[in-house]
């Protein structure tokens, strides 16, 4: 299988699957998958198929909300993509690490992911998507909300335009959070967004995304509450 299609099976589907267990809500199966698969391709002394894995888990260790490991990954993975000319894994390790640089409130990392978006559409414009999503995701925590709204609308028109809707809900759940932070006033937008999040996310059986709108739909009733 490497010499015919330059990876190896168990860890390209390896990879899949911890990301699969991680939108249908089970974290520790899609930890424990992506550490073994990420072991499977250490054993290989394969570079591609290293390099695979480590970008594959550093953008799941983001969605797990883990920056530290995202950080560790991800500082390989661009390594090793440097060292071999691995573009796309080079690409997927900057856009792990712009997120966990604004995760911690530097902008430097909008900037990142953002100068990634252009690179992974011309590398591979079918999974610009996802990139769009964590930049969007990277501009609500450094309240750049006016672009966030930009950004998802951009990404929505992606997905629709690509009939691929697996982060529509997400980035509904996105949309809401950014009219929060444009202004309290949005609420009924907001509240409006993150119905249809939760809708969408039910359908699909995306638990890990039910629970990000019913957090931020607590935060939202929070915020109301105290007035600001």
């Amino acid at each position: 299988h490497l010499a015919d299609f330059g990876e190896d099976l168990r860890v390209t589907a390896g990879s899949y699957l911890s990301w699969t267990l991680e939108f249908l809500g089970s974290p520790e199966s899609a930890e424990r998958v992506s550490t073994e698969t990420l072991a499977t391709a250490r054993r290989l002394k394969h570079p591609f198929s290293l390099g695979y894995a480590l970008t594959f888990g550093a953008l799941l260790q983001c969605r797990l909300q883990q920056p530290k490991r995202a950080r560790a990954l991800a500082a390989e993975a661009i390594r090793l993509a440097d060292g071999h000319g691995f573009h796309l894994w080079g690409i997927g390790g900057r856009v792990a690490r712009g997120w966990v640089n604004a995760a911690q409130g530097q902008l430097s990392g909008v900037s990142e992911i953002s100068q990634c978006v252009d690179a992974i559409n011309a590398a591979m414009s079918g999974v610009t998507l996802r990139v769009l999503t964590m930049l969007a995701d990277a501009q609500v925590r450094t309240r750049q909300f006016d672009e966030a709204d930009e950004t998802i609308r951009r990404a929505l028109s992606t997905g629709k335009a690509l009939d691929d809707h697996h982060l529509e809900a997400e980035l509904l759940c996105l949309r809401g959070q950014a009219l929060l932070g444009q202004w309290l006033g949005n609420t009924p937008a907001a509240t409006k967004s993150f119905e249809r999040a939760l809708t969408i996310s039910s359908q699909q059986q995306a638990t890990s995304i039910v629970r990000q709108v019913q957090l931020a739909q607590v935060a939202m009733m929070t915020k109301a509450s105290h007035g600001f």
